[in-house]
């Protein structure tokens, strides 16, 4: 575990079970959310949280972290935080799965150590919701968050909002893609580049535009043969090296960053919508430090740790209210894919058998 000065490593024994952890998870997450229990109460039985006790928030010291969050907007937040209660945040930062198995296998082993958990894997914290590893909050600041950004049993609330658009070389692409439509032109064919690990980590963003804009679409993508790259970050070097000129669905912030950073790359809005890809919070059950959970929840969710989401972390945040990102078009003029999760969950077999017949490799198991 680490202070909010430095990012954490993840220990070795811990991702050698990630996969497996990840791969049972997901496959029963469908018929958890429907109502099994698991280890820890159920939905049904679970009762709210009451606002946090400042005072005993403080004297717990301290509060811990599971995060997928990029490292220069959480230690912004986390410094914010300490600055106003005096409380150290500790955290735990991997990729978005990382953080939700660590939690499984803590509450397997009946030993807990995160307080709140913050990740982009909204599939898997509906599984944690069903296994009765988190719990309800109602946060002072959640009615500055529309309801469809809102668990309906107050289980987690969504934080950063990434959407999918289309970045691109700017010497390699003149007329750059204003549509889905557009990445099936032949021009297009030997540029096009997505992301996606073994885990199957951009897999819930590709079925989201498969689910919108139709499957032929993304089977028109993938007899280009496109390349595949691990995360948004390396998409993002393979269209400033010119590897090649068209990323699908990229990270949003990434796309801004490298505009504005390199001047190598642009992006664009299509007009049929973009793939949402929320990230959301959650006070853990049980948490070693309740109080303190509940206060960072509370900040996270501010106007003030919103601010600094967006202005360091480049995100759209779910809040209203808060300015986009600088240089960015703003959210209500953006046409929004909202993922059905509970729909991914039951369909998610299908959609990874779909998504390596059409571009190959490894979606997960």
């Amino acid at each position: 575990m680490k202070n909010s000065s430095r990012p954490a490593v993840a220990a070795g024994s811990f991702l050698n079970r990630k996969r497996a952890i990840i791969s049972l998870a997901i496959a029963l997450s469908a018929a958890l959310i429907s109502g099994c229990g698991g280890a820890g109460d159920t939905p049904q039985s679970a009762s709210n949280l009451t606002a946090p006790d400042v005072e005993a928030a403080k004297a717990e010291g301290s509060v811990t972290l599971y995060t997928s969050v990029d490292v220069k907007a959480l230690d912004a937040i986390n410094a914010a935080f300490t600055k106003k209660y005096g409380i150290k945040v500790e955290y735990f930062r991997g990729d978005s799965q990382d953080a939700v198995s660590k939690l499984i296998t803590e509450g397997r082993a009946q030993s807990i150590k995160a307080d709140v958990i913050e990740t982009s894997d909204v599939p898997g914290m509906n599984y944690l919701k069903a296994e009765g590893l988190t719990q309800p909050y109602v946060s002072a600041e959640s009615d500055k968050i529309r309801s469809d950004f809102k668990d309906p049993d107050n289980y987690y609330t969504y934080t950063r909002l990434t959407l999918g658009v289309i970045s691109y070389n700017k010497e390699l692409v003149a007329n750059p893609p204003t549509s889905w439509a557009d990445l099936a032109d032949p021009k297009f064919s030997s540029q096009l580049a997505f992301f996606s690990d073994a885990q199957g980590s951009g897999a819930a963003r590709l079925w989201t535009l498969g689910e919108n804009i139709g499957w032929d679409q993304l089977e028109k993508w993938g007899a280009s043969k496109p390349l595949q790259v691990e995360t948004p970050q390396l998409l993002r070097q393979t269209l400033e090296r010119g590897e090649r000129g068209i990323g699908i669905a990229q990270n949003d912030n990434h796309a801004l960053s490298s505009q504005v950073d390199s001047g190598k790359t642009g992006y664009t809005i299509p007009s049929e919508g973009v793939p949402l890809e929320p990230a959301a919070i959650s006070v853990v059950k049980n948490a070693p430090h309740p109080n303190a959970a509940m206060l960072y929840y509370d900040f996270w969710l501010s106007q003030e740790g919103m601010e600094i989401m967006a202005d360091v972390g480049k995100k759209y945040v779910s809040r209203d209210g808060v300015p986009q990102p600088a240089g960015s078009v703003p959210l209500d003029e953006i046409k929004l894919m909202v993922p059905d999760y509970k729909k991914y969950a039951e369909e998610r077999s299908e959609a990874q058998g779909k998504l390596a017949k059409i571009f190959g490799g490894e979606w997960g198991q």
